[in-house]
């Protein structure tokens, strides 16, 4: 059987004593996550006068929900945590709930979430075409770690951002608006160049493949696989680089929209915040497939 994804199909609102709520539910941005294809068997939740709401499972098992875990309400309650990142005071004030159960359920679904990275993000066979996609990294901030021996990790900083943080690298499809490869996080201090070349990373990926892809300046050194800004490229060659370069950086744009992912500072540690990032992407991913596509090169 062909592996799918988590999270849920149709749900239909039933007339509910709160008509604002209803037309909230309408249009709330969650609903394009929860249009998926999945295997059969359903849940019936409730979510405040909604009915109907088809929660279906997968059968990859780091993706893989129980049925006792199916709440509607948690889902969204981690989709609020992963866009506003707020503080653990701020949720409990705002949806009147334990803190511990809004934290335990919030992590379990985030990292559901992530996990379907496995359908969404994925490399493409672009048949004859060397050109499979652009390449780039994004800096996150968070708090600065402390290190065993030195006052200061140097690793975590971005001397180039001048924060402690993370670095990720993104690669995006050409030809359609879609995520293909994610990699990291990386502490602050891994440049670029570094997370590209690093052991299973994207130029281990590129010379199996033979593809190649488009990149900044900061990726120097492997023009066999990466083809960057050059002076000697023609007015049409130069014009469609820029294009690639901006459309990628509209997806990092896309990305920190989810405040988990770009706030004053990542409060979680680096392995919660590898949770955040691949959800993020994930929720990205949908979101281009469900009308809100990228510009053509």
């Amino acid at each position: 059987m062909a592996a799918v994804p988590l999270v849920a199909v149709e749900i239909e609102a039933e007339e509910s004593d709160d008509e604002e709520l209803d037309v909230a539910w309408k249009n709330h941005p969650a609903r394009a996550v929860l249009k998926a294809a999945f295997k059969d068997g359903t849940i019936p939740l409730n979510y405040r006068g909604m009915q109907n709401a088809g929660l279906i499972t997968t059968d990859v098992a780091e993706a893989y929900l129980q049925p006792a875990e199916c709440n509607l309400d948690h889902f969204l309650y981690t989709m609020h945590f992963l866009k506003a990142y707020p503080r653990e005071k701020q949720r409990q004030n705002k949806w009147h709930i334990c803190d511990q159960i809004l934290r335990d359920t919030g992590w379990l679904i985030a990292g559901k979430i992530a996990a379907m990275k496995i359908f969404k993000i994925v490399w493409l066979d672009t048949g004859d075409d060397i050109w499979v996609g652009s390449v780039d990294g994004t800096h996150i901030k968070s708090w600065e770690p402390t290190h065993d021996k030195y006052p200061k990790d140097r690793t975590a900083f971005s001397f180039k951002h001048h924060f402690s943080g993370f670095n990720c690298e993104i690669a995006l499809s050409l030809k359609e608006s879609k995520i293909i490869w994610i990699n990291g996080p990386f502490k602050a201090g891994t440049n670029d160049i570094k997370m590209f070349t690093s052991e299973g990373g994207l130029a281990d990926k590129h010379r199996e493949t033979g593809q190649r892809v488009i990149a900044d300046h900061g990726y120097k050194g492997h023009d066999d696989v990466i083809s960057r800004p050059n002076s000697l490229d023609s007015a049409k060659v130069s014009k469609f680089k820029n294009r690639a370069r901006s459309r990628h950086e509209a997806v990092n744009g896309l990305l920190k929209h989810f405040k988990c992912t770009d706030s004053s500072s990542f409060r979680h540690g680096i392995e919660k915040f590898s949770i955040c990032f691949e959800a993020s992407a994930v929720v990205t991913q949908y979101q281009m497939e469900l009308g809100e596509p990228l510009f053509e090169i």
